[in-house]
């Protein structure tokens, strides 16, 4: 059975999560509204928990709390969707850690981060079509999209970029074995 949870707003105190799904699948999670009071974790953190969708979801953090405050973290959680959520203003927009294979990350906004999307050591998303056209709009104080894990953990996370809008590419480039 599906599980949603939609359409609330959130206002997180510090230290704490807004949305934590640990160890269930097929959850779907979409139009939520969550702001950061200050020092938040998490807007939604997944861990191991597959196949879930995540869909027109605004995350607003303080990204002076770094590295505390991320919009979306997945963890060990592939076969997601993450479609159309925007996570201004956070330490990193969406982190991904572990075996988050065969996730769709698509038409996501992410600005005004210190990373707008980082990936962690031995962590692989899997292959991001150009029709899923994330954007970087403005600046990240550190990456656009960064990438810490091996050069084999990237090409399993490779984005097509290719002939896209410059807003598709993020800048500063990262290494080209992730993004092209």
């Amino acid at each position: 059975a599906n599980i949603y949870n939609h359409n609330t707003e959130f206002s997180i105190p510090s230290g704490c999560r807004g949305i934590d799904i640990t160890a269930y699948q097929r959850i779907n999670i979409y139009s939520n509204t969550i702001t950061y009071q200050s020092g938040g974790k998490q807007g939604i953190f997944l861990q191991n928990a597959p196949r879930c969708f995540l869909i027109n979801n605004t995350i607003t953090g303080y990204k002076n709390d770094a590295p505390f405050s991320i919009g979306i973290a997945a963890l060990k959680s592939p076969y997601n969707t993450y479609c159309c959520n925007k996570v201004p203003g956070n330490a990193t927009g969406i982190y991904f850690s572990g075996d988050c294979d065969q996730s769709h990350v698509k038409h996501n906004i992410m600005s005004s981060n210190n990373y707008g999307l980082q990936c962690g050591f031995a962590t692989w998303i899997g292959f991001q079509k150009l029709a899923y056209s994330n954007t970087w709009p403005g600046s990240a104080v550190n990456f656009e999209a960064f990438h810490s894990g091996s050069p084999n953990d990237m090409v399993r996370s490779k984005f097509d970029v290719t002939n896209g809008p410059s807003d598709f590419f993020p800048v500063p480039t990262p290494l080209a074995l992730w993004f092209e």
